[in-house]
């Protein structure tokens, strides 16, 4: 990126999702993710275990973030799952995550 910040836009429709960066746009199905994850600022959406959506929680437009979350585990099936800290690691939690991803 030489230093360069890349932008990411992101548009979340009924049917799908389309992500927009300079030079390159692509359409998704929700069922191509995996795993979602909530932290307090950013929202992760996984298709795999080596690529992510990374969405800035600050630059929502068109609703209020509750609403987003909502949308968006029922069209992709799951439930938002916390990242796992070793600090903080317990079974409940493991088990709540594994339930609650395709990876």
């Amino acid at each position: 990126m030489n230093g360069k910040t890349l932008t990411v836009s992101y548009s979340f429709q009924d049917d799908c999702f389309w992500c927009e960066a300079p030079g390159e746009k692509a359409d998704y199905t929700y069922d191509t993710i995996a795993r979602m994850v909530e932290q307090p600022d950013f929202l992760y959406l996984f298709p795999n275990a080596n690529q992510a959506y990374m969405i800035d929680t600050e630059t929502l437009e068109g609703g209020d973030l509750s609403s987003f979350k909502s949308f968006l585990a029922e069209k992709v099936g799951l439930e938002w799952t916390k990242p796992v800290s070793l600090l903080t690691l317990n079974l409940k939690q493991l088990h709540f995550n594994k339930k609650n991803s395709r990876l």
